[in-house]
């Protein structure tokens, strides 16, 4: 069965916005690795750990080597996959792969707005 990362949260996790991000990872933590899926491609399920960041699509900044500017994760969906994120306030998701054998730095590779993620 295939859920949007909101509903997922909502069955795990019920009231999980009106909680601190906080309780909200220790409880996904408490969980363990899930098979996340991506809504904006065809990419293969990658079994991993999610963290809500406190940070938002269109807070985030980095640098776009082939624009050669810097843009926000926002602007980057909308340039590269065609998508207007409905909703770009929203925490970003990093994602822990099950291999990794610690956490891993926040960079821009592994943080995805909640609304292009699903759990298989």
């Amino acid at each position: 069965m295939v859920e949007t990362l909101f509903q997922y949260l909502d069955r795990v996790c019920p009231h999980w916005e009106t909680m601190s991000t906080r309780v909200v990872n220790a409880r996904l933590n408490q969980i363990g690795w899930v098979n996340i899926s991506f809504l904006h491609r065809t990419r293969d399920p990658v079994p991993g750990n999610l963290i809500i960041e406190r940070f938002t699509s269109r807070e985030v900044i980095f640098f776009n080597h082939q624009m050669r500017e810097y843009i926000t994760i926002e602007e980057y969906f909308m340039i590269r996959y065609g998508r207007r994120l409905a909703s770009p306030n929203r925490p970003v998701i990093r994602i822990i792969p099950r291999n990794s054998l610690e956490e891993e730095e926040v960079t821009v590779e592994n943080l995805y707005p909640m609304e292009v993620i699903a759990i298989e």
